[in-house]
């Protein structure tokens, strides 16, 4: 979207495609695949883009799966989550680093070949511990037990930062709703935030 400019004050028009999807899909999603999403996603690209976006941003890390062909069709540029997210990890210097995300984002190895081009090691959680995490995703959805998910993904950064993590990123939206630097004690990088600075800073024509 253009940005008006007025004392420094960035009023942007702002279109937004929302995309309610049934818990179902979500669950397999989350689990299994996103394949699902991409016609529905296309669709709303393509509105975006007729409606005359400059550019596109797709708040949610393992969406991220589909963007080549989202890519392919847009027309528009679309800014992507795991691309944002490595060039702030770059700038810190940072050269192991954990990650807590959906399965599909861990088995579609989204921040894994982009992380080691910048020769920057990914950490992951082993199976057991990425099940947990997929299963407490879905309970922040459905918005459950929040004080219990915290204490749970807190053992497993840890265990992350024992294993040589010296940071670690937020590779879901919704983890940023539990999880924090205060509460976690390490350098998180939130992927939420990261894409809405990229954004800002596209509008300024950076």
């Amino acid at each position: 979207s253009k940005c008006e400019k007025s004392n420094k004050v960035h009023r942007p028009s702002l279109m937004i495609f929302s995309l309610p999807i049934s818990f179902e899909l979500e669950n397999e999603v989350i689990l299994n695949s996103a394949n699902k999403l991409l016609p529905l996603m296309a669709e709303g690209v393509q509105k975006l883009a007729v409606s005359g976006a400059d550019f596109i941003v797709i708040p949610c890390n393992t969406a991220h799966v589909l963007i080549n062909e989202l890519r392919e069709t847009s027309g528009v540029p679309i800014l992507s989550i795991i691309e944002e997210t490595v060039k702030e990890i770059k700038k810190t210097g940072i050269r192991k680093v954990g990650i807590l995300a959906t399965t599909e984002t861990i088995k579609r190895k989204l921040f894994d070949n982009i992380l080691s081009k910048a020769a920057i090691d990914l950490i992951k959680p082993n199976n057991l511990n990425q099940k947990k995490i997929s299963k407490m995703i879905l309970e922040i959805l459905k918005r459950k037990h929040k004080g219990k998910i915290r204490t749970e993904l807190i053992k497993i950064v840890r265990k992350l930062v024992e294993n040589g993590a010296q940071a670690i990123i937020l590779g879901c939206t919704d983890l940023s709703l539990v999880l924090n630097e205060k509460n976690t004690g390490i350098k998180l990088f939130d992927t939420t935030d990261i894409l809405a600075n990229s954004a800002v800073r596209k509008l300024d024509g950076e």
